[in-house]
């Protein structure tokens, strides 16, 4: 039952906070329970997309206030305070991609495509693959940073030429400058470095939709 700020999870799983409860009680007695990753990080877990950088400056901001904005604005509003006074030298981390160390802005690890209720910022990302989807973002300019924005609520961000994708079952993350925040699932999940990994089938479901990976029973 979709309770949450924005309902990614929900939304994975095709259910919609606008369904009706007769939709929802359909959902629960005619389908069969299907086997869904997650991700972990230590001995935490998260459903959704972990975040180190910007969005998770973004998520603490909008996790420790008491906003009059609710849902996909409460992250709008957001991304506009913290690009405001966002010091990218301050925050911003170091990651090593192929033989070079290169600065970055933001590295989001996702389960499900979207965070935030609207950005699609991990558009090829399925629940039940096995695999985690990254999307490292080096630094660009806090102008820049607004003008991606469109592309991630489309989902076709992944173009950009300071954006990278990746898949792993597996990502370990150090931020050489000293300890920074992870978030998922909209709290603060712990601090740098981390390891994120995938619980393959590890939670089971009732869906609206099918998944793209049979697990056997």
């Amino acid at each position: 039952m979709p309770g949450g700020r924005c309902n990614d999870f929900a939304h994975a799983l095709g259910i919609s906070k606008r369904d009706s409860i007769e939709k929802l009680v359909g959902i629960l007695t005619s389908n069969k329970p299907r086997a869904i990753d997650l991700g972990a990080m230590g001995e935490k877990r998260f459903l959704t997309v972990a975040t180190l950088g910007f969005d998770s400056e973004v998520s603490r901001f909008v996790e420790t206030r008491k906003l009059w904005v609710k849902g996909t604005l409460s992250y709008l509003y957001g991304i506009a305070r913290v690009a405001a006074g966002f010091q990218i030298s301050a925050h911003d981390f170091a990651r090593r991609l192929g033989e070079r160390d290169e600065r970055m802005l933001l590295a989001a690890t996702g389960n499900t495509p979207c965070y935030g209720g609207a950005m699609q910022i991990a558009p090829s990302a399925k629940l039940d693959d096995g695999l985690l989807d990254i999307c490292a973002v080096k630094q660009v300019s806090r102008w820049t940073v607004l003008g991606i924005l469109p592309k991630v609520i489309k989902g076709t961000h992944t173009t950009h030429p300071a954006v990278t994708m990746l898949q792993s079952g597996r990502l370990e993350i150090e931020t050489p400058d000293g300890p920074q925040y992870i978030c998922a699932d909209g709290e603060t999940l712990g601090q740098t470095p981390c390891a994120f990994e995938v619980k393959r089938g590890a939670l089971k479901v009732l869906a609206a939709v099918a998944l793209t990976v049979p697990f056997p029973q």
